[in-house]
């Protein structure tokens, strides 16, 4: 019972009526239902002559009608707003203004530091966008949240509006300058989220670099001159784009890291190296011949142009070390452009693996790499006779070349002709040659022989491959030079203009909505329900059992939009109770699920492309798939994991590596939208069991601050959680590149420079399980049941949340106490009893009894 209170109703002629408040607490109800419409803006839209039979002469001087002060405390969402009061949702707006303005005073700065030091910049933190991103959210939140005002005129209407949720219908709803506002927000977000993490991208340099195989003696023994090494081998100093003796020189001074062999395998089996450049492979082995070989050269992998064997090598007319074709009982085996087959060869040539990679080279044994040679050739100059050497013998024969010798003017037998043939065959240095034709018996009846060395034509020795093998050669350890990179960040300055645009049409948007003078919004479904108990809806009166699905299945004539009650009705069976998922419709789930799929065909298919892009003809058309585990690293630039083929235009770059994030977006909303329904529909079922205070927005009296969009923290921290961290997998496993490639002289080619999206499997893969859980979390979240199966579900439709907040007509502040939903004591209607949110005592209600 509420307490004896009085008042004074000045009436038409002056005089002062004392009123008493049980007078009218049966009339209370009545009283606030006859009290002025107030609009928005706070202003009276039709005057009313009387207040529950009090009379008031609207001839006389006017006199301002104001509800008791117990009605006006009662009042909270809908009393007339002054209009000098600024609404309580534009603080937090206004939060959003200053957010986007420091944004903005941070991009420009930016900018203009970027454009001053020549578009090189530090890292800008990605949470700017989500800045941006969440305000715009928010404010959209805010443009689609109707007031009470729109309610009460979908409602005349025959329709109804979404509460605590966004929807096609609150959005057909809104005028057209709200409108375009919501969709200029939504726009300038996409916006963002397609090109903001383009701003900023970093151009990495990919070093060329000769692998040289050395013995010990040239890396440790300093008796050994150099003079020996540079005598014995043809290869000039542009190969190596060392001298040999500036090389040893650099070794022996500390020049060159030691590296393990694990060491080694780790630091240059990577198709992009940037911080070293020459390697030394020292082996234990004897070598003979040249002693100084070429193991192959790295280069930026998938970018063949810059494979110092076809630039390096080919003035000598040669092929390269890398380009050699190995032809076997395999058949034919071409090496993949990965900037390292160097590494790999001889794992290639014997069939033993089909791909190469550093946990491969790591596991093996040994380590055993090709060398070529291109040694002097030691040629014997016989008076009268031709030049006798190793490549002279091969090519006429030994055959022949003995039966000339033979038929010489010296003198000697048969077998010092073989013994001087096989000498020369070994091509020993001439030092040694001298050494053994000073101990023959005829080199005196030969006459004035002169000893020499030359450099056979390079491509004399390709083409005797098969005769002459690559040689095997097991690496110990290496010497490895290491040098800074050349790394840069660029600030991409026309997309920065155009988030920085993006940016200034998001604050003119927000400071419109500033200026939109929208009183008693709601926001949830706590300011719904708080409402609909301060001033009952006269459209749903006496009809308690209204729910989703009798409206869906029933049509309203315009001429009798909602008709009068009591419409009696009977509540759901216990039978049949309903699960979360019930909340969001079929066409939602299907949408979710379709972009699921898509997104799981992004994730798969991208980085197959990238490996198709790279691997043979050979491959089964199930390989591919499997093979996408080729890409290694964590974020790494992989050479089989670059999508050069499909995009070749920074902005077509641009969209394909952003577009896996627009569709994680899309799947946060969908979701998002999916597990708010569901925990707004099971709350509100809660009701039924539990007498709890209402969360609203504003609150006041017993009333509690809502979650934030309906979530609560236990659900909402969790989903953002885990979404920014699947945002953060997408943009560690596809990203844009810019790879400058070098010489072996340390030179960039900017000619060559490779502009393309990569791929890093793992991470991209990471995100996709991620989404996948998120996905049957939410599913089976869907499948719980609701507590009270016999409260009807109201979603967020407004109309079926207005019928069940009809409370008796003595329960005047039941909207800033606790509530319960169930069967109310109320003598408005004897025919039916009447169930609704009530602070008083309620009562289970029954399935087999009509309620109305």
């Amino acid at each position: 019972m509420s307490p004896r209170i009085s008042y004074t109703q000045v009436s038409a002629n002056g005089v002062d009526q004392h009123i008493d408040s049980e007078a009218i607490d049966l009339q209370a109800r009545d009283t606030l239902s006859s009290l002025p419409e107030m609009g928005e803006d706070g202003t009276q839209l039709s005057p009313s002559s009387s207040v529950s039979g009090i009379a008031i002469n609207t001839q006389s001087t006017p006199v301002k009608v104001e509800p008791p002060p117990e009605f006006r405390a009662l009042t909270l969402l809908d009393n007339a707003p002054d209009a000098k009061t600024r609404p309580e949702w534009q603080d937090p707006v206004r939060w959003c203004f200053w957010g986007n303005v420091a944004v903005l005073v941070i991009n420009i700065a930016l900018t203009i530091a970027a454009v001053g030091v020549s578009a090189s910049k530090h890292d800008e933190s990605v949470g700017l966008g989500i800045v941006m991103t969440a305000t715009s959210s928010y404010c959209c939140t805010i443009l689609m949240a109707p007031s009470r005002t729109d309610i009460d005129k979908a409602h005349s209407k025959g329709t109804w509006l979404s509460v605590g949720v966004a929807s096609w219908r609150n959005f057909r709803n809104l005028k057209r300058s709200s409108k375009a506002l919501w969709s200029i927000l939504l726009l300038t977000s996409i916006i963002m989220q397609m090109i903001y993490n383009s701003i900023i991208y970093s151009s990495l340099n990919a070093n060329a670099y000769p692998a040289i195989v050395a013995p010990m003696d040239f890396v440790s023994n300093s008796s050994i001159p150099t003079s020996f090494y540079e005598e014995q081998t043809c290869w000039p100093d542009d190969v190596f784009s060392w001298s040999i003796t500036d090389l040893r020189s650099g070794i022996m001074n500390g020049s060159f890291e030691y590296l393990s062999q694990d060491e080694c395998i780790e630091a240059y089996a990577n198709s992009f190296t940037s911080n070293r450049r020459t390697v030394v492979l020292v082996t234990q082995e004897p070598i003979t011949g040249a002693g100084i070989s070429l193991a192959g050269y790295g280069y930026a992998g998938g970018i063949e142009a810059t494979n110092p064997a076809k630039t390096v090598l080919s003035p000598f007319g040669y092929i390269g070390a890398l380009d050699w074709i190995f032809e076997g009982s395999r058949g034919m085996v071409n090496l993949d452009p990965t900037g390292y087959e160097w590494m790999c060869y001889m794992l290639h040539s014997t069939g033993s693996q089909s791909s190469c990679s550093s946990a491969i080279l790591q596991a093996l044994d040994t380590w055993n790499v090709s060398a070529r040679d291109w040694p002097r050739v030691t040629e014997v100059h016989i008076p009268e006779q031709n030049t006798v050497s190793r490549e002279q013998i091969q090519v006429m024969g030994k055959a022949k070349t003995e039966s000339t010798l033979l038929q010489s003017n010296i003198t000697w037998t048969r077998k010092e002709v073989e013994v001087f043939m096989s000498h020369v065959e070994s091509n020993p240095p001439p030092e040694q040659m001298w050494s053994y034709l000073n101990t023959t018996s005829w080199v005196t009846s030969a006459g004035k022989i002169n000893v020499s060395t030359e450099c056979p034509p390079l491509k004399n020795l390709v083409n005797d491959f098969d005769a002459d093998p690559l040689r095997e050669i097991k690496v110990d350890h290496c010497l490895s030079l290491r040098t800074s990179e050349e790394c840069r960040l660029f600030y991409h300055l026309p997309i920065a203009l155009v988030m920085i645009i993006c940016n200034l049409i998001k604050i003119v948007c927000i400071w419109l909505l500033l200026r939109i003078d929208r009183h008693n919004l709601i926001l949830t479904m706590g300011d719904a329900i708080s409402s609909f108990l301060q001033r009952p809806d006269p459209t749903t009166k006496q009809w308690c059992t209204l729910s989703p699905e009798f409206i869906a299945g029933k049509s309203f004539k315009k001429e009798d939009h909602w008709p009068p009650g009591p419409h009696p009705g009977f509540l759901p069976s216990e039978k049949y109770k309903k699960r979360w998922n019930i909340a969001s419709s079929d066409n939602m789930w299907c949408l979710t699920f379709l972009i699921l799929v898509l997104y799981i065909v992004i994730s798969l298919v991208l980085p197959t492309l990238a490996v198709q892009n790279k691997i043979t003809h050979q491959m089964s058309p199930l390989q591919p798939l499997t093979a996408i585990w080729q890409i290694q690293g964590w974020g790494t630039i992989q050479s089989t994991g670059l999508l050069s083929n499909l995009a070749t235009s920074f902005v077509g770059m641009e969209l394909l590596a952003n577009t896996p994030q627009l569709a994680v977006s899309f799947l946060y909303f969908c979701l998002n939208d999916i597990l708010t329904r569901m925990i707004l529909t099971a709350d509100y079922n809660n009701f039924a069991i539990h007498r709890r205070p209402l969360r609203v927005s504003f609150p006041r009296g017993e009333q509690r601050s809502t979650w934030y969009l309906t979530i609560p923290h236990q659900y909402a921290i969790p989903i953002l959680t885990t979404f920014t961290i699947i945002h953060w997998f997408v943009s560690e496993g596809l990203f844009y590149v810019q790879v400058l490639p070098y010489t072996i002289d340390g030179k960039p080619i900017p000619s060559a420079e490779l502009v393309t999206c990569a791929v890093s499997t793992l991470p991209l893969e990471l995100g996709l399980f991620l989404m996948i859980v998120v996905f049957f979390v939410i599913g089976f979240l869907g499948s719980r049941r609701l507590k009270a199966s016999k409260m009807p579900i109201a979603r967020e439709w407004s109309v079926a949340i207005s019928a069940a907040c009809h409370p008796p007509r003595l329960d005047l502040d039941a909207a800033f106490k606790p509530v319960q939903w169930g069967v109310v004591e109320d003598d408005t209607n004897a025919l039916y009893p009447h169930c609704s949110f009530s602070s008083k005592e309620v009562k289970e209600p029954k399935v087999n009894v009509q309620y109305a």
